[in-house]
C-alpha cells in the first residue's frame, strides 16, 4: 500500500511541478493526498462517526465519547500516513505548508 501511495505522490508532484505550482501548493496537495488515503482506509462505521463529528462541530454540540474516539483515531491515522511519506509528523507538514 505504501508503494501505491508513493507512486501517487510522485505523479502528483510531477504534475504540480509541470504546472509551475508554488511549494505551498505542493504541500497542500500532499496533505490532501494523505487525507484521501486515510479516508479510503476507513470503514463505513468510522466514516459515519466522522460525519457525526462534523455535524456536531457545525452545530456547536459536544462530541460523544464515540465521536471523540473517532476523531483521535483519524488524527493518529493522519500521523501514520505523514510518516509513511517521509514527514516527521502532521504538524511538520502543516509547518512546511505555512512557511512555503
Amino acid at each position: 500500500m505504501r508503494r501505491r501511495v508513493l507512486i501517487r505522490l510522485e505523479k502528483l508532484e510531477a504534475g504540480l511541478l509541470a504546472a509551475g505550482c508554488r511549494q505551498k501548493d505542493r504541500f497542500a496537495a500532499h496533505r490532501q493526498l494523505i487525507e484521501q488515503e486515510v479516508i479510503r482506509q476507513m470503514s463505513e462505521d468510522e466514516l459515519r462517526l466522522m460525519l457525526d463529528v462534523i455535524e456536531a462541530y457545525r452545530q456547536g454540540r459536544e462530541l460523544t465519547s464515540q465521536g471523540q474516539a473517532a476523531l483521535q483515531a483519524y488524527g493518529a491515522a493522519l500521523e501514520r500516513e505523514c510518516q509513511k511519506l517521509g514527514y516527521k509528523s502532521l504538524a511538520a507538514l502543516n509547518k512546511y505548508r505555512g512557511a512555503a
